[in-house]
């Protein structure tokens, strides 16, 4: 039996334009800010407005996605973390055959006039698969193609706290 009472992954960080914004917004509420307390008649509008700006921007920069699995509880969930505190309900787990890493290709759908682009995008999807008679699996992570290592290093840690085995279904030759 594994010691370890639960099992929490970042499945999605703030990525570079999440930082981005996050820091212009700051900044845009820090001059708001400053504004409000050079401005006489709206000054209130300013500081008020300035703060919003800077509070989203810091939830936004300071937010992810985590997966936390509590193998004692036999739950999990799949929530937004927003300053360190994880926003999403407990869901029962159901009892489950293993860990699957899947490769997924699809054609996005450009434009105002919903046309197929030719480029695929591919990734892998990381899940937690059911022995329920639907077959219904419990996603996880997606990671770009490229990343496929990171997708199969999650789904041999999940193995490991989980005791149970990972199949890996990779790309077509």
């Amino acid at each position: 039996m594994n010691s370890v009472p639960r099992f929490e992954t970042t499945v999605a960080p703030p990525d570079s334009s999440q930082t981005y914004v996050a820091l212009i917004l700051a900044a845009l509420g820090l001059l708001c800010c400053r504004m409000g307390g050079l401005a006489s008649a709206a000054h209130i509008l300013f500081l008020l407005m300035g703060s919003v700006l800077v509070l989203v921007g810091l939830g936004l920069g300071l937010s992810s996605f985590h997966f936390v699995l509590d193998k004692t509880g036999n739950r999990y969930r799949s929530c937004p973390t927003l300053l360190g505190f994880n926003l999403g309900d407990w869901q029962p787990l159901p009892s489950l055959s293993g860990i699957t890493v899947k490769y997924f290709s699809e054609y996005p759908i450009a434009g105002r006039r919903r046309w197929q682009t030719n480029n695929p995008q591919e990734h892998y999807i990381v899940m937690l698969s059911s022995k329920a008679a639907n077959r219904r699996g419990i996603v996880v992570g997606k990671f770009p193609y490229r990343q496929k290592s990171q997708a199969t290093d999650l789904a041999a840690q999940l193995a490991a706290y989980l005791a149970l085995p990972v199949t890996l279904y990779d790309a077509p030759e």
